[in-house]
């Protein structure tokens, strides 16, 4: 996928705009603009072609990938930008896919601690959303952060295990190491109890299973509350 982003034109530093569902595939287009030496650009999948449109006109991105659902509605926009719009839906198929697989081997760009991986926009809530920048010494010390405050391991089994760093949080939390897809459980523990959502347990075999028969309470939580990403 980076080599398809480079025939797209990108060139190292250049913004890569993305506004498409949670997915592996984003995922995937994530890593693919970091290895391109490209800076990612992630946009809420509920901004209207207005809001679009200023985001694609205030950051100047190269590229803009959408919903193909929503690429009639966001063409103007695009194009007003002078951006190049592309196409990934969330079960992956769409013209960057296309490109993606017609593409040969990628050699990774080296870039530096100081260079710009990620444009993050603020919420906008006291005035117009503005692009919070992100290094890759950024992300860098993100990660090792947060795997040594909340635990991060890797289980025997498929999964992942997080230990919630806040006392009255929940201890750990685990999910399928093949993502957040709709009916995949989430369990998260304590001491003293556990809960989680049993949807299809088929799908999620980690240690943690052995936790249900000793579980005090069971909730079922909707997918549409994990759809910021987050433990419910």
């Amino acid at each position: 996928m980076a080599n398809a982003l480079t025939g797209l034109g990108v060139q190292p530093g250049d913004r890569v705009a993305v506004q498409v569902e949670k997915s592996v595939q984003a995922i995937i287009l994530y890593l693919a603009t970091l290895r391109a030496g490209a800076v990612f650009l992630p946009l809420n999948t509920g901004y209207t072609p207005a809001e679009i449109g200023y985001f694609l006109g205030d950051a100047e991105p190269q590229v803009f990938v959408c919903d193909p659902a929503r690429q009639e509605a966001l063409r103007e926009p695009t194009e007003a930008a002078g951006a190049r719009m592309v196409t990934l839906d969330a079960v992956g198929r769409g013209s960057l896919t296309d490109a993606a697989d017609a593409a040969e081997a990628f050699a990774t760009v080296a870039r530096d601690r100081d260079d710009l991986a990620a444009l993050l926009y603020t919420s906008g809530t006291t005035g117009r959303s503005k692009g919070a920048m992100l290094t890759h010494g950024n992300l860098v010390s993100n990660a090792r952060v947060l795997r040594e405050a909340c635990g991060f391991r890797q289980l025997g089994g498929p999964g992942l295990v997080m230990r919630c760093a806040r006392r009255r949080h929940w201890r750990t939390a685990s999910w399928p190491r093949s993502g957040f897809g709709r009916g995949s459980p989430i369990w998260a523990c304590r001491r003293r109890g556990h809960f989680g959502t049993p949807t299809s347990p088929s799908v999620f075999k980690s240690n943690s299973m052995s936790f249900r028969p000793r579980a005090r309470s069971a909730v079922r939580v909707p997918p549409a509350r994990c759809r910021s990403g987050s433990v419910p």
